[in-house]
């Protein structure tokens, strides 16, 4: 068989066309992958969050003086706390955990303390940053722990945070 130089040509771009196409398509699988790979970690990194958040609440002064008026012997004892939330990890992935801490105080009753809720929903571009939702109550001790979540959450550099306050 003799190929015309043409027609060799014409072959060697249809294929170089066609390495570059899936290669392309590889390219983009792979990075839709890592995409959800972290997001899946950011997710499980929130859902760890609680002992982080307990420990870094006992280090509050004013808590701290709280919990040791309600219980001198046992100042921890005198906090309770919930976690609640959920992961979506089947289509579209998405978390949203919430997180209630509250204490005893000296006169028998129960402060509020801190409600906070972090959630996300993955973005279809994975060129994007996950945004990352903290929603609050403006008050001293919720904006120093969320401040601090966000500090923790931007060591991943695909985070992007969000604060959303709300009011009682």
């Amino acid at each position: 068989m003799t190929f015309r130089l043409r027609t060799l040509l014409v072959l060697v771009t249809v294929c170089g066309l066609a390495v570059a196409w899936s290669l392309q398509i590889a390219n983009q699988k792979e990075k839709r992958r890592l995409h959800r790979t972290s997001f899946e970690e950011l997710d499980d990194q929130v859902a760890a969050m609680d002992n982080e958040l307990s420990r870094r609440l006992m280090q509050i002064p004013t808590v701290m003086a709280q919990l040791q008026a309600a219980n001198p012997i046992d100042p921890p004892m005198a906090l309770g706390h919930s976690v609640s939330g959920e992961s979506l990890r089947f289509g579209r992935h998405q978390f949203e955990r919430h997180f209630h801490y509250h204490w005893q105080l000296a006169d028998g009753t129960r402060a509020e303390g801190l409600k906070l809720a972090v959630g996300s929903v993955i973005d279809d571009d994975p060129s994007e940053q996950h945004l990352v939702k903290l929603t609050y109550v403006p008050n001293e001790i919720n904006n120093e722990l969320a401040s601090w979540i966000a500090l923790v959450l931007k060591k991943n550099r695909r985070v992007q945070i969000e604060h959303v306050t709300e009011r009682d």
